[in-house]
């Protein structure tokens, strides 16, 4: 019997030694304590990573329990009240982070978080689309996204922070708001439809007070029918100036629907002249022939549009030499055969210390006495080369 034991016994180990499971346990390495006290009385967020305490003895494996308060979750950490003068007990959750050990200070671990004010950084106008019929609204679609509050602390900080669950966790405090002189109500995620207010179709005035203070603001908000949503919404292009490009040469511009939040932001491209230039799904155009296409981009109804030029693909390019002062700038110019064109231009310098060349543009900037050599590349591979001297 004890023969089998001792067999037994050694096909466990074999196995745990094969299958790479721990056998023993190695004790965790003890985290660096900092101790220090609060400069003034007030809320302090915690960094994440950290725990802090009113106890010598706290161990931070008890981290959920007790004076100790730690953090897992969030970048902004966890809020804790502080007194002025009294000594706190601050450890690293990371103790294999030895970039945290011994080196920090309370002030960089801590940030008093005592607010002043708060008000509404952005959008500037926004607006929510009805759900339903019901008395309560759901909001939805706000104009750039969710509202984003700017707050400024008590020592004079300021902060932009998400008006979702990540305010309170940025200040402490709970949120509440109402429309008009309405009932307060705790609202903390005026985003999506899992937040409601009772909106009133056109503008309403929704006042957000910090629960238990007399800190509060208020910002204009209307609420639209999907009808009136939809008018809002529109199509464009970063620029409508006329496009010219040469025979064969490809370039892309697309259209951008806006708001942001708008649900179906599906842009249609058209070329009124296929056979001058085609334009794909994405917004990129290949030029076939001379001639000139318009270039439309559609959305939700909308459109917006550019000329777009086809010239002939150039079959030479030439620069002329340039002199400049040390530390100024000129913009050369490649000249091109009649009726030729080639929207993409790619420069180089042969001396960046004696100037630099700016690669789509060609601007050169002088940078000491010499001379360089500047390279244009047409998009079809046809090059040119001139002399800038620096004086």
């Amino acid at each position: 019997m004890k023969k089998l034991t001792s067999v037994l016994l050694a096909m466990v180990l074999a196995f745990g030694m094969l299958a790479g499971l721990p056998l023993t346990s190695t004790a965790e390495t003890k985290p660096y304590v900092l101790t220090f006290t609060a400069p003034t009385t007030g809320r302090y967020r915690i960094s994440y990573g950290y725990c802090i305490s009113d106890r010598k003895d706290f161990h931070y494996e008890s981290y959920a329990g007790g004076n100790v308060k730690c953090i897992f979750y969030y970048s902004h950490g966890a809020i804790v009240q502080l007194t002025a003068g009294k000594k706190y007990y601050m450890t690293n959750l990371f103790p294999g982070d030895k970039s945290r050990n011994g080196v920090f200070k309370a002030k960089d671990a801590i940030k008093n978080v005592d607010v002043k004010s708060i008000k509404v950084a952005s959008p500037k106008n926004p607006y929510f689309i009805q759900e339903s019929k019901k008395k309560n609204y759901f909001v939805s679609s706000p104009d750039n996204g969710f509202l984003e509050f700017e707050i400024t602390y008590k020592d004079g900080t300021k902060e932009k922070v998400p008006v979702r669950t990540a305010f309170c966790v940025a200040t402490g405090y709970t949120l509440e708001c109402r429309v008009g002189n309405g009932k307060w109500k705790v609202e903390n995620d005026f985003d999506g439809k899992w937040a409601s207010l009772p909106l009133t179709l056109g503008k309403n005035t929704v006042q957000v007070r910090l629960k238990g203070t007399k800190i509060q603001t208020s910002f204009t908000v209307e609420l639209l029918t999907p009808t009136q949503a939809k008018k809002r919404i529109s199509v464009s292009f970063k620029s409508n100036k006329q496009l010219t490009l040469g025979v064969g040469e490809e370039h892309t511009r697309k259209g951008y629907v806006t708001p942001d939040k708008t649900v179906d932001k599906t842009v249609k491209y058209t070329s009124s002249d296929k056979t001058v230039a085609t334009v794909n799904k994405n917004g990129k155009v290949i030029a076939l022939k001379a001639g000139t296409t318009i270039i439309k981009a559609k959305s939700n109804g909308k459109t917006a549009k550019y000329t777009l030029v086809v010239k002939k693909a150039p079959k030479s390019v030439a620069l002329k030499k340039a002199t400049v002062n040390k530390g100024k700038k000129i913009d050369l110019t490649a000249i091109l055969p009649k009726n030729a064109a080639s929207n993409k231009m790619t420069w180089t310098s042969s001396n960046k210390k004696v100037a630099t060349v700016d690669k789509t543009t060609g601007r050169v900037t002088a940078k000491r006495k010499g001379t360089t050599n500047i390279t244009v590349t047409t998009f079809n591979g046809k090059t040119a080369t001139c002399k800038v001297t620096v004086k």
